[in-house]
């Protein structure tokens, strides 16, 4: 049972995914935002688009990040008691 608080939250959280369209254009302005929290009726909030691409990009980072650690690591040869 969705409760009206648990409506609420469902409906900011869409707004939320709205906000973070990977296209600007796709987003919407903060007037809109406004309207669309005050608003009761939850069929005028659009629906966001599928974001495929937050998840590509944080596996992207991921990589770039151990891969930077590697060369970070691997470009000193100091050992711990060598210090």
């Amino acid at each position: 049972m969705i409760t009206h608080s648990s409506w609420k939250l469902l409906t900011c959280l869409q707004i939320a995914l709205l906000c973070v369209q990977e296209n600007p254009n796709d987003r919407p302005s903060m007037l809109e935002v406004y309207s669309m929290l005050e608003n009761e009726n939850t069929a005028e909030i659009m629906t966001p688009k599928k974001l495929e691409t937050f998840s590509k990009k944080a596996h992207e980072d991921e990589q770039n990040k151990a891969t930077i650690g590697l060369e970070i690591c691997s470009s000193n040869d100091a050992k711990i008691s060598q210090l």
